[in-house]
Protein backbone atom coordinates (compact mmCIF):
# COMPACT_ATOMS: atom_id res chain seq x y z
CA UNK A 1 0.00 0.00 0.00
CA UNK A 2 1.54 3.41 -1.07
CA UNK A 3 1.95 5.85 2.10
CA UNK A 4 -0.62 8.69 2.09
CA UNK A 5 -0.62 11.51 4.60
CA UNK A 6 -2.46 14.80 5.72
CA UNK A 7 -5.86 13.08 5.04
CA UNK A 8 -8.21 15.49 6.92
CA UNK A 9 -12.03 14.50 7.51
CA UNK A 10 -14.69 16.04 10.00
CA UNK A 11 -18.13 15.35 11.49
CA UNK A 12 -20.97 17.78 10.92
CA UNK A 13 -21.49 20.13 13.76
CA UNK A 14 -23.61 18.77 16.61
CA UNK A 15 -26.49 20.64 18.67
CA UNK A 16 -25.90 22.50 21.91
CA UNK A 17 -25.28 19.75 23.87
CA UNK A 18 -22.64 18.44 26.34
CA UNK A 19 -21.95 15.32 24.88
CA UNK A 20 -22.29 15.28 21.48
CA UNK A 21 -23.20 12.30 19.34
CA UNK A 22 -22.44 12.44 15.39
CA UNK A 23 -24.15 10.23 12.36
CA UNK A 24 -21.03 10.78 10.61
CA UNK A 25 -18.27 8.87 12.60
CA UNK A 26 -16.93 6.31 10.59
CA UNK A 27 -13.79 7.49 8.29
CA UNK A 28 -11.22 5.75 6.02
CA UNK A 29 -7.91 6.67 7.02
CA UNK A 30 -5.07 5.12 4.48
CA UNK A 31 -2.03 4.07 6.57
CA UNK A 32 1.32 2.52 5.33
CA UNK A 33 1.27 -1.47 6.21
CA UNK A 34 1.93 -4.77 5.16
CA UNK A 35 0.65 -7.88 6.02
CA UNK A 36 2.99 -7.82 9.12
CA UNK A 37 3.81 -4.46 10.12
CA UNK A 38 2.89 -0.69 10.76
CA UNK A 39 4.58 2.11 10.20
CA UNK A 40 5.59 3.23 13.56
CA UNK A 41 5.70 7.57 12.41
CA UNK A 42 1.99 7.03 11.60
CA UNK A 43 -0.12 8.71 13.98
CA UNK A 44 -4.17 10.11 13.72
CA UNK A 45 -4.81 13.86 14.97
CA UNK A 46 -8.00 14.31 16.83
CA UNK A 47 -9.10 18.04 17.12
CA UNK A 48 -12.48 20.05 18.59
CA UNK A 49 -13.36 22.88 17.07
CA UNK A 50 -16.38 25.16 18.40
CA UNK A 51 -18.16 26.65 15.06
CA UNK A 52 -20.30 29.08 16.66
CA UNK A 53 -17.49 31.63 16.85
CA UNK A 54 -18.23 31.16 12.84
CA UNK A 55 -19.39 34.36 11.71
CA UNK A 56 -19.97 35.89 8.34
CA UNK A 57 -16.78 37.31 7.57
CA UNK A 58 -14.79 35.80 5.06
CA UNK A 59 -11.68 33.61 5.98
CA UNK A 60 -13.07 33.26 9.50
CA UNK A 61 -12.90 29.33 10.73
CA UNK A 62 -14.02 27.55 13.98
CA UNK A 63 -12.09 27.97 17.01
CA UNK A 64 -9.94 25.34 18.05
CA UNK A 65 -11.25 23.59 21.81
CA UNK A 66 -8.27 20.98 21.87
CA UNK A 67 -6.25 18.23 20.32
CA UNK A 68 -5.29 14.88 20.84
CA UNK A 69 -2.94 13.60 19.07
CA UNK A 70 -2.27 9.31 18.90
CA UNK A 71 0.29 7.27 17.71
CA UNK A 72 -0.56 3.97 15.88
CA UNK A 73 2.38 2.16 16.77
CA UNK A 74 0.17 2.05 20.48
CA UNK A 75 -1.73 -0.55 18.92
CA UNK A 76 -0.28 -1.39 15.64
CA UNK A 77 0.25 -5.13 16.92
CA UNK A 78 -3.17 -5.89 18.36
CA UNK A 79 -4.39 -4.79 15.19
CA UNK A 80 -2.11 -6.76 12.89
CA UNK A 81 -2.57 -10.46 15.53
CA UNK A 82 -6.59 -9.28 14.38
CA UNK A 83 -6.22 -9.08 10.98
CA UNK A 84 -3.60 -12.06 10.00
CA UNK A 85 -6.26 -14.64 11.11
CA UNK A 86 -9.52 -15.29 9.15
CA UNK A 87 -11.61 -14.09 12.09
CA UNK A 88 -13.46 -10.77 12.39
CA UNK A 89 -11.05 -7.89 12.45
CA UNK A 90 -10.15 -7.17 15.94
CA UNK A 91 -11.58 -3.59 17.05
CA UNK A 92 -10.02 -1.33 19.10
CA UNK A 93 -12.01 1.19 21.66
CA UNK A 94 -9.97 4.11 23.46
CA UNK A 95 -11.14 6.80 25.62
CA UNK A 96 -9.03 9.57 24.30
CA UNK A 97 -8.50 12.99 25.58
CA UNK A 98 -8.60 16.44 24.15
CA UNK A 99 -5.75 18.79 25.21
CA UNK A 100 -4.59 22.31 24.77
CA UNK A 101 -1.94 24.58 26.48
CA UNK A 102 -3.28 27.17 29.02
CA UNK A 103 -1.03 30.04 30.69
CA UNK A 104 2.22 27.72 29.24
CA UNK A 105 0.20 24.55 30.91
CA UNK A 106 -1.35 21.67 29.30
CA UNK A 107 -4.69 20.78 30.62
CA UNK A 108 -7.38 18.43 29.12
CA UNK A 109 -10.59 20.03 27.77
CA UNK A 110 -12.49 17.03 27.16
CA UNK A 111 -12.63 13.40 26.22
CA UNK A 112 -13.90 11.29 23.82
CA UNK A 113 -13.79 7.36 22.53
CA UNK A 114 -12.21 6.11 19.39
CA UNK A 115 -12.72 2.79 17.90
CA UNK A 116 -9.99 1.44 15.36
CA UNK A 117 -10.06 -1.50 13.04
CA UNK A 118 -7.60 -2.21 9.77
CA UNK A 119 -8.93 -3.16 6.75
CA UNK A 120 -7.37 -4.65 4.11
CA UNK A 121 -8.08 -1.98 0.82
CA UNK A 122 -8.32 -2.44 -2.90
CA UNK A 123 -8.06 -0.33 -5.61
CA UNK A 124 -8.28 2.61 -3.20
CA UNK A 125 -8.49 6.26 -4.84
CA UNK A 126 -5.36 8.16 -3.77
CA UNK A 127 -5.81 11.45 -1.58
CA UNK A 128 -5.04 14.11 -3.77
CA UNK A 129 -1.77 15.00 -1.97
CA UNK A 130 0.54 11.59 -2.41
CA UNK A 131 3.91 12.57 -0.69
CA UNK A 132 5.94 12.29 -4.17
CA UNK A 133 6.53 16.30 -4.63
CA UNK A 134 4.80 17.89 -7.87
CA UNK A 135 7.79 18.67 -10.36
CA UNK A 136 7.79 21.53 -12.59
CA UNK A 137 9.04 21.11 -16.06
CA UNK A 138 12.85 22.49 -16.43
CA UNK A 139 12.26 26.21 -18.05
CA UNK A 140 14.30 27.64 -20.39
CA UNK A 141 16.79 29.81 -19.77
CA UNK A 142 16.05 33.82 -20.54
CA UNK A 143 17.66 36.82 -21.31
CA UNK A 144 18.83 38.01 -17.97
CA UNK A 145 19.04 34.06 -16.33
CA UNK A 146 22.44 34.15 -14.36
CA UNK A 147 21.82 31.69 -11.79
CA UNK A 148 18.46 29.93 -10.87
CA UNK A 149 17.25 28.22 -7.60
CA UNK A 150 14.78 25.03 -7.79
CA UNK A 151 13.20 24.96 -4.15
CA UNK A 152 11.18 22.20 -2.96
CA UNK A 153 8.69 23.06 -0.43
CA UNK A 154 7.31 20.23 1.89
CA UNK A 155 4.97 20.83 4.96
CA UNK A 156 5.10 21.91 8.58
CA UNK A 157 3.90 20.29 11.69
CA UNK A 158 2.16 21.73 14.98
CA UNK A 159 1.85 25.18 13.74
CA UNK A 160 1.21 28.04 16.03
CA UNK A 161 -2.63 29.23 16.58
CA UNK A 162 -2.61 32.73 14.83
CA UNK A 163 -4.45 35.71 17.22
CA UNK A 164 -7.93 34.82 19.33
CA UNK A 165 -6.92 31.42 18.52
CA UNK A 166 -7.89 31.06 15.11
CA UNK A 167 -6.62 28.08 13.27
CA UNK A 168 -3.34 29.43 10.24
CA UNK A 169 -3.77 29.48 6.61
CA UNK A 170 0.06 29.27 6.13
CA UNK A 171 2.22 29.72 3.25
CA UNK A 172 5.95 30.09 2.75
CA UNK A 173 7.59 33.20 1.03
CA UNK A 174 10.76 32.99 -0.85
CA UNK A 175 12.78 36.45 -1.63
CA UNK A 176 16.23 38.25 -2.78
CA UNK A 177 18.04 41.05 -1.47
CA UNK A 178 21.32 42.24 -2.12
CA UNK A 179 22.05 43.06 1.92
CA UNK A 180 21.17 40.58 4.15
CA UNK A 181 19.47 43.61 6.30
CA UNK A 182 17.12 45.10 3.32
CA UNK A 183 13.23 44.67 2.67
CA UNK A 184 12.49 42.66 0.09
CA UNK A 185 11.89 43.98 -3.08
CA UNK A 186 7.69 43.06 -3.83
CA UNK A 187 9.07 42.29 -7.38
CA UNK A 188 11.85 39.47 -6.11
CA UNK A 189 9.37 37.54 -4.27
CA UNK A 190 7.52 34.33 -4.86
CA UNK A 191 4.85 32.64 -2.90
CA UNK A 192 3.85 28.93 -2.12
CA UNK A 193 -0.08 28.03 -2.40
CA UNK A 194 -1.76 28.77 0.77
CA UNK A 195 -3.20 26.04 2.75
CA UNK A 196 -6.08 26.84 4.32
CA UNK A 197 -7.40 26.73 7.94
CA UNK A 198 -4.56 23.72 9.01
CA UNK A 199 -1.85 23.60 11.42
CA UNK A 200 -0.31 20.95 9.84
CA UNK A 201 -0.13 22.09 5.83
CA UNK A 202 1.51 19.87 3.17
CA UNK A 203 2.29 21.71 0.26
CA UNK A 204 4.49 18.99 -1.60
CA UNK A 205 5.12 21.76 -4.76
CA UNK A 206 8.31 22.40 -6.58
CA UNK A 207 9.09 26.02 -8.04
CA UNK A 208 12.15 28.03 -9.56
CA UNK A 209 13.42 31.34 -8.18
CA UNK A 210 15.76 33.22 -11.05
CA UNK A 211 17.97 35.89 -10.12
CA UNK A 212 16.65 39.33 -10.75
CA UNK A 213 17.25 41.38 -14.16
CA UNK A 214 19.96 43.69 -12.98
CA UNK A 215 21.94 41.28 -10.74
CA UNK A 216 24.75 39.91 -13.39
CA UNK A 217 26.12 37.68 -10.92
CA UNK A 218 26.02 35.17 -7.67
CA UNK A 219 25.57 37.10 -5.04
CA UNK A 220 23.04 38.35 -2.45
CA UNK A 221 20.99 36.53 -0.09
CA UNK A 222 17.85 34.32 -0.55
CA UNK A 223 15.14 34.33 2.03
CA UNK A 224 12.45 31.97 3.78
CA UNK A 225 9.43 33.46 5.27
CA UNK A 226 6.49 31.52 7.11
CA UNK A 227 3.74 33.27 6.97
CA UNK A 228 -0.46 33.09 8.15
CA UNK A 229 -2.45 35.08 5.54
CA UNK A 230 -4.30 35.66 8.49
CA UNK A 231 -1.63 37.90 10.06
CA UNK A 232 0.39 40.91 8.40
CA UNK A 233 4.14 39.35 10.49
CA UNK A 234 6.06 36.82 9.56
CA UNK A 235 6.10 33.63 11.65
CA UNK A 236 9.58 33.02 11.06
CA UNK A 237 11.73 34.15 8.86
CA UNK A 238 15.69 33.28 7.43
CA UNK A 239 18.22 33.80 4.84
CA UNK A 240 21.53 32.34 3.85
CA UNK A 241 23.95 33.78 1.00
CA UNK A 242 23.90 32.65 -2.08
CA UNK A 243 27.74 32.94 -2.43
CA UNK A 244 27.87 29.86 0.22
CA UNK A 245 25.39 27.86 -1.95
CA UNK A 246 27.51 24.90 -4.87
CA UNK A 247 25.77 24.68 -7.88
CA UNK A 248 23.74 21.16 -8.38
CA UNK A 249 23.85 20.82 -4.90
CA UNK A 250 20.96 20.13 -2.27
CA UNK A 251 20.37 21.93 0.75
CA UNK A 252 17.43 20.65 3.55
CA UNK A 253 16.03 23.17 6.07
CA UNK A 254 14.25 22.64 8.85
CA UNK A 255 12.99 24.97 11.07
CA UNK A 256 10.74 25.57 14.21
CA UNK A 257 8.59 27.99 14.29
CA UNK A 258 7.86 29.24 17.84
Amino acid sequence: MKKYCHQQFKTESSGRVTRPTFSTSAFTVLIHATPTSIDPSQSILFGAFNTESMSEEPHNSAKLLGECKYDLDEIASTLLIGSSDNKKPTEIKKLLKFTRIVNSKLVVVGRFNASFLLQEMIDVIPHKKEVTIQKLPHPGFGTFTKWRIKVDTRCANDSPMGGFDEIPSLYIEYGWTRFNKEDINIENIKPSTVEENTRHPLWNEQMHFDNPPEIDKIDGYFWTSIKNKKQASSLERFCFPLSAMKPHHPYNFVKNIT
